[in-house]
């Protein structure tokens, strides 16, 4: 969870449970601090951002602070032999 400008946002990996592997990272805006409310369209909560898995790989577990210039930061695991394991800088932000 990360404030940045008015906004507070939570931040997810959704995970494959079989696999036990994370498949991406939302950013969710949270509407409602004091009763822990995230912002939903269609009583679907409001995404304000995925960074997606790319094929073959899987990715999550990001994190964000306010004033750093490389926006959201994830790792990233590419199966091979041996397995590759990179940390990327979106250069987005919330």
């Amino acid at each position: 969870m990360f404030q940045d400008g008015e906004g507070i946002y939570l931040m997810v990996s959704p995970t494959e449970t079989e696999a036990k592997l994370y498949r991406g990272c939302y950013v969710l805006r949270i509407s409602d601090i004091e009763n822990a409310l995230i912002a939903r369209v269609d009583s679907r909560p409001e995404d304000i951002l995925f960074l997606g898995e790319a094929q073959g790989s899987f990715n999550g577990a990001c994190t964000y602070s306010q004033g750093i210039t490389i926006g959201i930061i994830y790792g990233q695991v590419f199966p091979g032999t041996p397995p590759e394991f990179r940390i990327f800088a979106s250069g987005r932000e919330p």
